[in-house]
C-alpha cells in the first residue's frame, strides 16, 4: 500500500493519475478548519498538483497553481468591489471539484492583513480563511 493509501485511493490515482508520484500525504485545514487529507503529486504527464479528499477519502477536488492573469472575470471583478484595499499575491491556485466545478483561491495581501478567499468562478465566495 502506497504511503498508507487506502486501496480505493490507489485505485484512483491509477486510474485517474497516471505516471504521476505521491510525493506526499498529510492532514490539513481548509476553509473554516475543515479537515482534508492532501496528496501532494509530482513527476506526471503534466503540472504538479494536489488532490484533495475528505477524512473517508472520498475524492473532493485537484488543486493547480495558475497566474493572477488566468482569474475569471467575475473573481476580478468580486476582488476589485470587496477587497479594494488589498493586492492579489503570487499565489493563486484553481480547484477543480468532483462534480465539474471550479473555484479559485487567492491569497490577498493588505498591509499586515493577509487573507485567503476561494472565490466560484462567477466570483461568488466559497470561503475566507
Amino acid at each position: 500500500m502506497q504511503l498508507g493509501l487506502p486501496e480505493a485511493v490507489q485505485d484512483f490515482l491509477a486510474t485517474n493519475y497516471t505516471g504521476y508520484e505521491v510525493e506526499s500525504v498529510d492532514q490539513e485545514d481548509i476553509c473554516d478548519d475543515q479537515p482534508v487529507y492532501e496528496l501532494e503529486l509530482e513527476d506526471g504527464p503534466g503540472p504538479d498538483l494536489e488532490l484533495y479528499f475528505d477524512l473517508d477519502w472520498a475524492f473532493l477536488f485537484a488543486a493547480t497553481e495558475v497566474t493572477a492573469d488566468e482569474l475569471p472575470a467575475a473573481v476580478l471583478a468580486t476582488i476589485a468591489a470587496d477587497y479594494s484595499d488589498y493586492e492579489i499575491e503570487d499565489e493563486v491556485e484553481r480547484w477543480d471539484w468532483a462534480d465539474g466545478s471550479v473555484s479559485f483561491a487567492v491569497d490577498l495581501e493588505e498591509d499586515e492583513d493577509d487573507l485567503e478567499v476561494v472565490f466560484f468562478a462567477d466570483g461568488s465566495i466559497y470561503c475566507v480563511d
